[in-house]
């Protein structure tokens, strides 16, 4: 654990490169012990790992990552708003690599886990309303666009005053 936390402390100042040779130490030194039994811990690490990836723009790695975490988290309940977490990450990385479509398919099943979840009137329910309308306006979709963008700024004003 002390490794991974270094590797978070590289990252923040952006030395990426150091951090996931951190972190691939530490998955060396806990698939050694057996230490990964945990579906949230696999998940946290292989999305710790994209997001490295994805920060050195070494996309197509970041989404190999991802793709790892999203069938970590086909393991966890429905009820789970953690199942929410991967398809936020798919749905930046598609924007990266500027596939809008696959990056609104992404969010939108983000917004109906939160949904479901944990209401839509929450700060993470707004993040993914606003990255819709991200989406939408690149998709030059501006009616719905805007209708994402109000309703996460209404839902944030509400929330964060």
């Amino acid at each position: 654990m002390e490794i991974i936390l270094l590797a978070l402390e590289d990252s923040t100042i952006g030395k990426f490169d150091l951090a996931i040779r951190k972190l691939e130490r530490a998955i060396d030194v806990n698939n050694m012990k057996k230490v990964i039994n945990n579906t949230q811990e696999d998940i946290f690490l292989n999305l710790t790992f994209g997001s490295f990836y994805e920060s050195l723009d070494l996309n197509l790695m970041a989404l190999r990552y991802y793709h790892k975490a999203k069938f970590s988290s086909d393991k966890l309940d429905n009820n789970n708003p953690d199942k929410a977490l991967v398809y936020c990450y798919l749905g930046s990385i598609f924007i990266s690599l500027r596939e809008y479509e696959w990056a609104l398919r992404c969010y939108l099943k983000a917004k109906v886990i939160r949904e479901n979840t944990i209401g839509g009137d929450t700060i993470d329910s707004s993040t993914v309303y606003n990255n819709l309308g991200v989406c939408c306006f690149y998709m030059q979709c501006y009616y719905p666009a805007k209708g994402y963008f109000q309703l996460s700024y209404e839902i944030n004003k509400s929330k964060l005053g």
